[in-house]
């Protein structure tokens, strides 16, 4: 495999948009998560969200696909998740969720709004810096990451869903 100068690496990194996964992301999700929620904190940044409306962004289905490739199907998995919304799969393939939100795994709200609809998203940032709060903590105590409300796959009780 060719070795890369840093001439070349610098000129890769100036050609694509990058954006950032906190290390600490993925202790709290899963790596879908971690990623779509990386992914919509870099949408709230381009949009100036927090300036203009309160929080409130959109993005498309189509515009998550064409930057991270992620399908319908994990995307409504994956902001299921993120709204703290516990879902299951039945037998004959439909995805059915419970009414009830966890609010302290809350860490998206999402609405669709307008005509033709757009999907609508808010982070709640007070919840995720809790969160990574708790991590930072018990990794810097050296207590072990079983206290933590474990969102997706991560939870080390339950195992993988």
């Amino acid at each position: 495999m060719k070795d890369y100068t840093r001439e070349e690496r610098t000129r890769l990194e100036r050609l694509g948009s990058w954006f950032a996964v906190p290390k600490s992301f993925f202790k709290i999700l899963s790596g879908d998560e971690a990623i779509f929620l990386a992914f919509l904190a870099d949408q709230a940044n381009y949009h100036k969200a927090e300036e203009k409306r309160g929080g409130w962004f959109f993005c498309t289905l189509k515009q998550v696909e064409d930057v991270i490739h992620m399908k319908k199907h994990t995307q409504q998995r994956v902001m299921l998740k993120l709204q703290g919304k516990k879902n299951w799969i039945t037998k004959s393939g439909k995805i059915r969720v419970s009414r009830h939100i966890d609010e302290t795994n809350c860490f998206i709200s999402v609405e669709r709004r307008g005509v033709p609809p757009k999907r609508w998203f808010k982070i709640n940032w007070p919840v995720i810096f809790h969160k990574m709060d708790m991590v930072d903590a018990s990794v810097s105590i050296g207590s072990d990451l079983t206290q933590l409300n474990y969102v997706g796959e991560n939870d080390p009780k339950k195992g993988p869903l």
